[in-house]
């Protein structure tokens, strides 16, 4: 039996795979990649944060009402992913060479190859950028270290999403996850969309915390039926926007996908922060869309932007203040 011309690049692909995903996305799996002379981690000396709180400060019950998307307590995060400036490339390798295998016997062996060799040109760099692994899947959390003696640490809470990586010179990073089916937030929801339990909800809660040293800007985006490529059921209409990776783009944005989003600085001390819907704005960049579609949330993306990071961001929820 003879076979077909491109099982050869199929095999590298699934070496490459096998050699990106690293286990869990150790630091020497990182190392081991590429040397350290051509691209170093920042290195951070983070005592953890120093300041003390009560339980019930951690566990906020002053009016505000939550409904968890993500707590990292399982020591993963179960459909999260991260990207960054470093990886985009082995993003679009990835697009080509999926594209290419889902056509089946119609497998172009020209563009597969392209995609290989793409993706095998990426893979070092963008395993170096970061730790966790850009591949980890899934997402893995990282166990919240104990402060100084006397300093307490967040109540209630073992695990969180942890992140070290950059530098960044183009549009940073991001963790970010997608909705399928689309959420609603709001009393009455379309039957296209999944009413989010205990609604409605005013905006988006979660901890988050860096090292000395870290950036500390970071907008919170929530895609929406107006302003994600990928959002489902566009059927004949097509995308509803163009892709644009980060928050400025040199190229023409008058198409792209713009999400609603909100600036905030995060410091060394663990916050909790609330991000209303009602406050969030397209970053001005891309297509304008007509209004915030909150009952069709489609993702939810955190971008931390140029610089080098050290970022802690927790419990992540849907909330609602009392009236």
């Amino acid at each position: 039996m003879r076979l077909p011309n491109w099982l050869p690049q199929l095999s590298v692909v699934l070496g490459l795979a096998a050699l990106a995903c690293g286990g869990t996305g150790s630091n020497a799996d990182r190392l081991a990649a590429k040397p350290s002379d051509k691209h170093v981690l920042p290195v951070f000396n983070d005592p953890g944060s120093l300041s003390t709180y009560s339980c019930d400060e951690d566990q906020p019950s002053n009016g505000i009402t939550t409904y968890s998307i993500e707590d990292w307590e399982t020591g993963a995060g179960g459909g999260w992913y991260t990207n960054n400036d470093q990886c985009e490339s082995c993003h679009a390798a990835t697009d080509i060479i999926n594209g290419t295998i889902d056509a089946g016997t119609e497998v172009d062996p020209t563009s597969l190859d392209a995609g290989v060799k793409a993706r095998k040109a990426c893979v070092s760099d963008c395993l170096a950028s970061q730790m966790p692994s850009y591949f980890a899947k899934p997402v893995p959390a990282e166990k919240i270290p104990v402060a100084a003696s006397g300093i307490k640490d967040r109540c209630g809470s073992k695990y969180a999403f942890h992140v070290i990586s950059g530098p960044f010179t183009k549009w940073g990073g991001q963790l970010g996850m997608n909705f399928g089916p689309p959420k609603c937030v709001t009393l009455d929801c379309p039957a296209d969309s999944m009413p989010v339990p205990g609604g409605p909800y005013d905006g988006i809660s979660f901890w988050a915390r860096v090292a000395p040293g870290s950036g500390t800007g970071m907008r919170v985006q929530v895609g929406e039926s107006h302003t994600d490529i990928k959002y489902p059921e566009t059927g004949d209409a097509g995308a509803p926007c163009v892709d644009q990776v980060g928050i400025v783009s040199p190229n023409d944005t008058s198409q792209g996908c713009d999400a609603f989003g909100i600036f905030t600085a995060l410091n060394t001390n663990w916050q909790f922060f609330t991000m209303p819907f009602e406050e969030m704005r397209q970053a001005g960049w891309g297509k304008r869309a007509p209004f915030f579609d909150i009952q069709h949330i489609s993702n939810l993306t955190f971008f931390y932007a140029q610089g080098i990071w050290d970022i802690w961001i927790d419990d992540i929820s849907f909330y609602r203040r009392s009236p």
